[in-house]
């Protein structure tokens, strides 16, 4: 039999989901790769690259005397990851939900220009962006708060000090 390859859709899904495990992996949260690695090879059982990282997990987890088996198994329990099918891809999001949340949508994600996500104000309100909801970011450097679409998370700059790092990047400041 033939293995079938997963349609652009989902193929642009699982390198979205790939981006959050390499993040997960820089910072050593072997659980959340785990997590991530399981939603990927349900999709596609053969990825090379998700089963390169779970086998990464699994060592760390188990260098650090935890059962790799154990934490997949937790992980996939916790998991805030929508399950890849044909009928979840096409859904539309009417409502923001946790638990359709990617990584960086999640409250305290940091990403890796210190902008830490406080998660949605009260009452949700719509982002700029297709199907997008605003998410409350927090500056570490200068301690600004602002909005972002939940897509725009995992890259934001800080609208009012790191415009700076743009324009002299041999600053010390962010």
């Amino acid at each position: 039999m033939i293995p079938l390859m997963p349609s652009e859709r989902v193929q642009r899904r699982i390198d979205a989901l790939l981006d959050d495990v390499e993040e997960a992996a820089d910072q050593h949260d072997w659980r959340l790769v785990l997590e991530l690695t399981a939603g990927i090879l349900d999709a596609d059982a053969d990825n090379e690259d998700a089963l390169t990282f779970q086998g990464m997990a699994e060592a760390s987890v188990r260098a650090s005397g935890s059962n790799p088996e154990t934490a997949r198994t937790a992980a996939a329990t916790t998991s805030n990851t929508t399950v890849l099918t044909s009928e979840t891809m096409n859904r539309k999001q009417t409502m923001p939900t946790k638990k359709k949340a990617g990584y960086s949508t999640r409250t305290g994600y940091v990403n890796r220009n210190r902008q830490t996500n406080l998660g949605m104000p009260n009452p949700p309100r719509r982002g700029t962006d297709k199907n997008q909801w605003v998410y409350v970011l927090h500056c570490l450097y200068c301690d600004n708060r602002y909005g972002a679409n939940g897509s725009d998370i995992h890259l934001r700059l800080c609208p009012s000090c790191q415009a700076a790092k743009l324009v002299s990047p041999e600053s010390d400041h962010p």
